[in-house]
């Protein structure tokens, strides 16, 4: 939903890759989310 593909205030990353077992018939069980926020940068 929106928490995953909504706009953000500032520079965000966002992986998204298969997670849980694999079924060979159904694919995966679910989706593994990594979020990561810009906290600051170095000239």
């Amino acid at each position: 939903g929106e928490r995953v593909y909504g706009a953000t205030a500032g520079p965000e990353l966002r992986v998204i890759t298969c997670g849980g077992a694999y079924h060979r018939g159904t694919g995966y069980d679910g989706n593994v989310v990594v979020f990561a926020r810009m906290v600051g940068s170095a000239r």
